[in-house]
């Protein structure tokens, strides 16, 4: 962002210190207006909050009620009264008029764009996930097709619901070309949602086993790639982050410079799923998910991310097969199948190096499966020159307003 002032400069290495001391991210207009204000620099607090308010995406967004409040406050510490009272008297209108939101949502993911529900034009369901269904949507005020997840919390418990909205402020920071873009959020009670990319071929899992689209070795090889690449951004963040449910199902796809771009989603949400299994029994616990664990969560014990790389394995295992994991098992026949070391076969078409690696990413031994950073390396020498290089460019949360109008059957690219 621009420093609007030559003094904010002198403030730069203390904010960055203060952003690391506290977990926030890349630095935004509100953080940096909350961490001015709490060092007493009332009047740069003011300046970013009104910097702010053009940004907000309509009068009656719940989030501008907090802007206002913040402002109340500033105001008051600055004994400018009359214009606390201005402020104080805008927000408390706005909470007359906007319907209420839960207040542990809204304070944790204000750094997301935020989203009112009333401009969001579902459409027709496009997946069910871990938290909720997907749809197909327009985001009305942009014009634009997005994927609007409606989060169904009613089954976690108040500890789980905070580690959910924890972990999701986490996530907005995240801008990667293999990693689905987050785009806002609804923090409305009851229309809980976040807006996120739309991908108008749906998952890998829909083009192998429901479409049944024939993909040739480079095609295959470059989503696997795209695919270890997602990951490894994610493992070598500062603070690793573990996807934590890797399957076909979670990796999207969609046309781009004559290839197939491949980009993960539901990621980064492995501490609430964990509170979530703890709550329930083993078979609700692994519902659409047991192919592809890895051996040390079927029996329960301390993991790391490497059951990422396992799961992988299984998703090439699909690229190479083109069939369902284990689809001739009964599911109680699974978990004694992988816990015994058997392994599903490899069909003799499959690249012998790609054969190998499929075997050593679904290794039971843990600390013998390759890194995610040897798995790029490795898959980077069998692609034909250049079939990897698909990439998209990241977005960008500033240039929203100059988001292209599309019809239904784009996406964000």
């Amino acid at each position: 962002m621009t420093l609007c002032r030559e003094d904010e400069n002198e403030l730069k290495p203390v904010l960055e210190d203060m952003k690391k001391e506290n977990g926030t991210g890349e630095t935004s207009l509100w953080t940096l207006a909350k961490l001015v204000s709490v060092m007493g620099e009332f009047d740069l607090a003011e300046q970013y909050y009104k910097r702010l308010l053009p940004e907000i995406l309509s009068s009656n967004d719940p989030s501008l009620r907090n802007v206002y409040a913040d402002l109340a406050v500033i105001a008051s510490q600055k004994k400018k009264y009359s214009e606390s009272m201005k402020w104080r008297i805008k927000s408390t209108k706005l909470k007359q008029a906007v319907p209420e939101f839960d207040s542990i949502a809204s304070g944790i993911l204000h750094d997301y764009i935020p989203i009112v529900n009333s401009d969001l034009e579902l459409q027709e369901s496009i997946g069910v996930g871990t938290f909720g269904t997907v749809y197909r949507a327009t985001w009305k005020s942009k014009h634009y097709t997005v994927a609007v997840k409606r989060l169904n919390l009613t089954h976690l418990n108040d500890k789980a619901e905070k580690i959910f909205f924890k972990e999701l402020s986490l996530l907005n920071n995240i801008r990667f070309p293999n990693i689905i873009s987050c785009y806002g959020a609804c923090t409305e009670i009851g229309n809980y949602a976040l807006v996120i990319e739309y991908m108008a071929l749906g998952s890998l899992h829909k083009i192998l086993h429901e479409d049944k689209k024939t993909l040739n070795w480079p095609e295959k090889l470059s989503i696997a790639f795209q695919m270890a690449s997602g990951i490894n951004y994610l493992h070598t963040q500062n603070n690793p982050i573990l996807h934590g449910d890797i399957k076909s199902s979670n990796c999207l796809i969609q046309r781009a410079h004559g290839g197939y771009m491949a980009k993960l989603c539901d990621f980064g949400l492995a501490k609430t799923k964990k509170e979530m299994m703890r709550q329930t029994v083993s078979k609700s616990a692994f519902a659409g998910t047991l192919q592809w664990a890895a051996p040390e969560i079927l029996r329960a014990e301390r993991y790391t991310l490497k059951v990422d790389i396992y799961s992988l394995g299984i998703v090439y295992w699909e690229l190479a097969a083109t069939k369902r994991p284990y689809d001739d098992f009964e599911e109680l026949a699974i978990r004694p199948y992988v816990l015994a070391n058997e392994r599903l076969e490899i069909p003799d078409s499959t690249p012998s190096k790609f054969k190998m690696l499929i075997d050593e990413c679904w290794s039971p031994h843990p600390d013998t499966r390759p890194e995610s950073s040897e798995l790029v390396k490795i898959l980077e020498s069998i692609l034909p020159q250049g079939n990897y290089l698909v990439a998209s460019v990241p977005f960008n949360e500033k240039v929203l307003n100059k988001i292209p109008r599309n019809d239904d059957s784009s996406s964000p690219a």
